[in-house]
């Protein structure tokens, strides 16, 4: 009897030596993540780890599988962390299989409850770092619905409220990134909430408030996307100031200046939206001091360098607009420049190659071969390992190989080489046997493509004066643009620019009055933003193309429009107005003009 009591006093005893362990792990989280030290963490973790691997399985408890799946959860987070995801996701399998084991034979446990959470979302996050945007959702899915039922309780505790706001501030993102703001902008708001909850109206709890400025960020950024940028401004300025107090507090909180990071970009794209470009790129520049910031304390985190290239390529765009091409091309490179400052993965190759496939259609604008090849050549390369790192089917080769083809037409169009172009557009357009994607990222990927490329063919065709081939190709364009989800400026801009080419097609079938009707939405967008006086330079070429069209569709003052459309270009500075596309348009306004004189 004496010896069975012993062992129950040391079972019991080293019952809660594991839970301190298990406690620790998280406090030790808590403390060392906004120092960067997730290092320790995983050391302490790997320390736990190979504890529970001592005991014989006699002495194995379900209280101790639980406790070393949850130290799994901590260790294979931090590995995603540092970029370690074939060991990191192996850690998250075994955490996760124990864990829903323990729930099948009915451990309703909250700790249980929120590891299974914890660890389904550090999945997620391996898998979005893995290109898998869409099974990475589902995870964050599943991981929300474990904890919403124990959220609803009277009083649900501290680590279960931010273990749920974790949860939540993911799977927003994710619904984000899957283009579903209308189910981002809801979830996004109980994560804040629930970080609220726990930081209070002071700010007090520091990594509730660093999480309530990130979700705050993903709401922004939704909320934008949605065109409601007045609302995404209160969030941003709100969310600024809890991180400035948080750094106020401690300056080297990583979390705080990430999420600020984040927030400051949104400021930056709200300053597009509203085409008040000088003060969007204030904020931006604020953003890239952040990350450079965060860099220097965290140098192996792969994210934060994927942020920084992303503040660099907004940048980029923003200086473009205001005329300052040579900087934004220096943007452009100091994006791709994180490449050779990180360690590579698929999804960031997918990020890098934004930049350089902006900065290769720049240059050949700009009628610098050379260097456009160059980017080109960057964009292949870039795509290739995308392409490389992950199973792909017959529709995501599509996607891929025409978005790069996409931009690498540029260089033909600005020799003026149309039949070229087409013939690399028509070859990059799916096959009957190409089943596009029901949903998601991908599906994104898929409109929005095919999207840009028929736009361009119609514009090739255009040019060939294959007027027939130019407006089915357009029409199809506009198909695809009606499915994109974003209501930001950009996007109307894109839908302006179809109903242009269209009118100016429509034109040269001897089409007027249909010309004029779908020239109509264009005219009147340009004209209001005309109205708002901003200061984003590229809108004044897209509205001489709109004037031009007005003028060749006879809807009234053709002299006066091509003489305004003449007058927006002649006024631009000669960075844009000896861009190949703005000279194409020139002429085309100066032969319409002497043709009327003639």
């Amino acid at each position: 009897a004496q010896a069975q009591q012993t062992r129950a006093m040391a079972e019991s005893a080293r019952g809660e030596a594991e839970k301190l362990i298990v406690f620790l792990l998280d406090d030790f989280y808590l403390e060392l993540e906004p120092v960067g030290r997730l290092d320790i963490v995983a050391q302490l973790a790997k320390r736990s780890l190979d504890y529970y691997r001592e005991p014989p399985a006699e002495l194995r408890t379900s209280e101790t599988e639980r406790n070393r799946a949850l130290a799994l959860v901590r260790y294979g987070s931090v590995l995603r962390y540092q970029s370690n995801l074939d060991e990191g996701e192996k850690a998250l399998t075994e955490a996760v299989g124990i864990l829903d084991g323990l729930r099948a034979k009915g451990d309703t446990s909250e700790i249980t409850a929120a590891g299974l959470a914890l660890g389904l979302t550090a999945q997620a996050r391996v898998l979005d770092s893995r290109s898998k945007e869409d099974d990475a959702r589902r995870y964050a899915e599943r991981a929300a619905a474990i904890l919403a039922p124990l959220m609803t309780a009277p009083a649900p505790s501290v680590p279960l409220r931010r273990a749920y706001g974790s949860v939540t501030n993911y799977l927003g993102f994710s619904q984000l990134r899957s283009r579903r703001q209308d189910l981002a902008v809801d979830t996004l708001e109980k994560s804040r909430a629930t970080f609220k909850s726990i930081a209070g109206e002071d700010f007090a709890d520091l990594p509730a408030a660093a999480g309530y400025v990130e979700a705050s960020a993903w709401q922004a950024e939704t909320l934008r996307d949605l065109g409601r940028s007045e609302e995404a401004l209160r969030v941003s300025e709100d969310a600024v100031a809890v991180a400035g107090r948080i750094l106020d507090k401690r300056p080297a909180h990583m979390g705080a200046l990430r999420a600020r990071g984040l927030i400051r970009g949104d400021m930056a794209d709200i300053g597009i939206e509203s085409m008040q470009l000088r003060k969007g790129l204030a904020a931006g520049e604020d953003a890239v001091r952040d990350w450079e910031a965060f860099v220097k304390l965290d140098s192996g985190n792969v994210i934060a360098w994927n942020n920084l290239a992303a503040s660099q390529m907004r940048n980029a765009n923003l200086l473009y607009g205001l005329g300052r091409l040579d900087e934004a091309r220096d943007r452009m490179l100091a994006a791709n420049a994180v490449e050779r400052r990180t360690k590579m993965s698929s999804f960031l190759a997918l990020n890098l190659s934004f930049p350089a496939a902006q900065r290769a259609a720049l240059e050949a604008d700009r009628g610098n071969v050379a260097e456009a090849e160059a980017a080109f050549a960057d964009l292949h390369r870039l795509v290739g390992i995308v392409a490389a790192s992950r199973s792909m089917g017959p529709t995501e080769e599509v996607i891929l190989r025409g978005y790069e083809t996409g931009f690498k037409v540029t260089l033909p169009v600005a020799a003026g080489d149309y039949g070229t172009a087409r013939k690399m557009l028509q070859a990059t357009l799916p096959g009957a046997g190409v089943v596009a994607p029901a949903e998601g990222t991908w599906k994104f990927y898929w409109d929005v493509g095919l999207a840009n490329r028929y736009r361009a063919l119609a514009d090739a065709n255009y040019n060939l004066k294959d007027y027939a081939e130019a407006e089915h190709a357009v029409r199809q364009a506009i198909v695809y643009q009606t499915r994109l989800p974003e209501q930001t400026l950009e996007r109307k801009r894109e839908a302006a620019q179809n109903q242009v080419l269209l009118a100016l097609i429509l034109t040269r079938q001897d089409r007027r009055p249909e010309a004029q009707k779908a020239l109509a939405p264009a005219l009147k967008l340009h004209r209001e933003l005309q109205a708002r006086n901003g200061d984003d330079l590229a809108l004044r070429i897209e509205l001489a193309r709109t004037l031009y069209a007005a003028a060749l569709a006879e809807s009234g003052k053709e002299t006066a429009l091509l003489v305004e459309a003449a007058a927006q270009i002649d006024g631009l500075p000669s960075s844009l107005r000896n861009l190949k596309s703005t000279r194409l348009i020139r002429g085309d306004i100066a032969e319409e003009q002497a043709r009327r004189r003639g």
